[in-house]
Order: C-alpha cells, then sequence, then structure tokens
C-alpha cells in the first residue's frame, strides 16, 4: 500500500492547494553488524530494504558511500566501484514486491 503525505501549501496569491504525495517506492538502510577489529580496523554489515508499492517493476540504483581504505568482504548483489569512495548496486525491485540489498564493509583509517 503506498504511504501518502498531504501537504497544505498556500499560494502568494492567497489560495490554499492541497497535495497529495505518493511514495511508491521506499527505502530503508540499517547497520546490521559492527565490529571494531583493531585500533584502526573496523568491519559493518548494511542492509538496504526497497520496498515497490507499485503495480509494476522498476530499476533502482542503490549508492553507498565508503571513506577510507575500503574492502567489500561480502555482498548479495553485483555492484560497481565508481569511484574512490563510491560503489552503486543496480538492482531490479519486483511489482508489488521488496528487495534487500546487503554487504560487508571492512574499513581502514
Amino acid at each position: 500500500m503506498p504511504v501518502e503525505k498531504e501537504l497544505i501549501y498556500d499560494s502568494a496569491l492567497g489560495e490554499r492547494a492541497r497535495i497529495y504525495l505518493t511514495f511508491d517506492l521506499t527505502v530503508t538502510r540499517n547497520r546490521t553488524d559492527y565490529q571494531r577489529i583493531s585500533d584502526n580496523v573496523e568491519r559493518g554489515s548494511y542492509e538496504i530494504k526497497i520496498n515497490n508499492s507499485k503495480s509494476e517493476a522498476h530499476a533502482i540504483t542503490v549508492v553507498e558511500h565508503l571513506y577510507g581504505e575500503w574492502e567489500i568482504l561480502e555482498n548479495s548483489d553485483e555492484y560497481e566501484k565508481t569511484d574512490a569512495f563510491t560503489i552503486e548496486f543496480r538492482v531490479m525491485v519486483h511489482a508489488m514486491g521488496t528487495k534487500t540489498v546487503s554487504c560487508t564493509v571492512e574499513r581502514r583509517s
């Protein structure tokens, strides 16, 4: 079911308009695990959940920014490294479905 948000907007001419926004695609990102390996190494696992409430499938690009010297240890889907600090997961979310992308990253400072 789409999430709806009603906004009431007062225009410059003194008229009032109601705008309904529907969020058919929602994304939540959670850190599911964290470990301090040593003074300069940490490991974190992340889960990005995409929910599609539309009646058609959608291609989604999930962008993750990673800082320092990093390495992906585990990943649920293929990713592309677009620059030194960014990776992108390009995934398809089925109609009325949910797609979960997960990865474990080790960072060194």
